[in-house]
């Protein structure tokens, strides 16, 4: 399969609309590898950039803080490689981290993988032969 393939394929719809009603900071999600050339490096998964909104993920997460460093990062290419890198947080039992928030969408996208993998009444052509992994996230004003 071509990225353009993947990326219109029936799984990565699910996984977008999934994903952007349970995270209403995500703005898009998109495959991001050349794995037609390098197919045996990517032998498990498709990998994606998650473009999030900072104004949506803070009114969800108010406790977090973005780092200061992040301000820059916003105003040159906004890519980061993992939440954590994201914000400081206040120390709180109550309010999810970005660990755990980063880890729930991880875990989403395989149950949705393996969900449409085990329908029989979709056919296989359907089915994406990987699961579609988060491999960056862009943040975006």
């Amino acid at each position: 399969m071509t990225r353009e393939e993947v990326q219109n394929s029936l799984e990565m719809k699910i996984v977008q609309r999934e994903m952007v009603k349970k995270f209403p900071f995500i703005i898009d999600i998109k495959i991001t590898d050349d794995f037609e050339e390098n197919d045996a490096l990517y032998e498990y998964v498709y990998f994606s950039k998650i473009t999030i909104s900072n104004s949506k993920i803070l009114e969800q997460y108010p406790h977090w803080e973005f780092r200061s460093w992040m301000e820059g990062r916003l105003e040159e290419d906004g890519q980061i490689d993992n939440l954590i890198y994201l914000a400081e947080l206040y120390l709180s039992l109550d309010h999810p981290t970005p660990s755990e928030v980063q880890k729930e969408m991880d875990e989403m996208t395989s149950k949705i993988h393996w969900m449409i993998r085990k329908q029989v009444t979709i056919p296989d052509e359907f089915k994406l032969r990987k699961k579609i992994g988060i491999s960056k996230y862009k943040v975006v004003e």
